[in-house]
């Protein structure tokens, strides 16, 4: 899905498939405090964090970022939380922001990066 374009109904519906419940955060553990890290620690990062979600019991799915022009991507999860447990999960990951779908469209939010949150697009 490209965040660029409003959620179509046919996309809002599948999203609501996903058993992730009407709303969701997307986090990354990925480049840390917006700093590029070596594959190798995202990696470590990422594993360690699915490893985190299923000590806490949360429901979620891989859910990955890519740059519109495919030259960046970061392994993420999709994860049924309410905003505010998305948004300390996001700064225990040490990440500025996340994604969170709010049943009908996303929003970015900071965490670590002090910012009021924005609908997108």
């Amino acid at each position: 899905m490209d965040l660029r374009r409003p959620v179509s109904d046919e996309l809002r519906h599948l999203l609501k498939k996903l058993g992730l419940g009407a709303s969701f955060a997307i986090v990354t553990p990925c480049d840390p405090r917006g700093r590029r890290s070596p594959a190798w620690l995202n990696l470590a990062r990422y594993v360690r964090t699915r490893l985190l979600l299923r000590s806490r019991k949360l429901r979620f799915l891989p859910a990955d970022g890519e740059s519109p022009d495919s030259r960046h991507r970061e392994r993420g999860f999709a994860i049924a939380v309410d905003r505010g447990q998305a948004a300390a999960l996001a700064r225990e990951l040490e990440q500025l922001a996340l994604y969170w779908f709010d049943g009908d469209a996303f929003w970015i939010d900071g965490a670590l990066a002090e910012r009021p949150p924005r609908r997108l697009p």
